[in-house]
């Protein structure tokens, strides 16, 4: 039987993966660039993440380094993503069919 840990384990990660972007502090510029994209949650941002990877983000006119460390370090300070680019929550994302 799952234990009452695992029901807040789950719980957490269904708080933490809906969050919409905005949670996070993002200079305006960043955040419209993810609204761009279609990015408002950070189940949204993990799919792109695991696609396409954060990194491919610089490929956005005037989307930097220094933009892409601000986000990094808002996932990680969020729980959502660690250093290394994993996240704990890509288990309770529900596969996309590729489009």
């Amino acid at each position: 039987s799952r234990g009452l840990g695992d029901v807040y384990k789950r719980q957490d990660a269904a708080r933490r993966i809906s969050l919409p972007v905005t949670s996070l502090t993002l200079s305006p510029y960043i955040r419209k660039c993810l609204q761009k994209l279609e990015l408002e949650t950070m189940e949204d941002l993990l799919r792109y993440a695991r696609k396409k990877g954060l990194d491919s983000l610089l490929k956005i006119p005037g989307f930097g380094p220094l933009g892409l460390d601000q986000l990094k370090f808002q996932l990680e300070k969020h729980k959502i993503m660690n250093k290394a680019g994993d996240s704990d929550l890509y288990q309770y994302i529900i596969n996309e069919p590729d489009s």
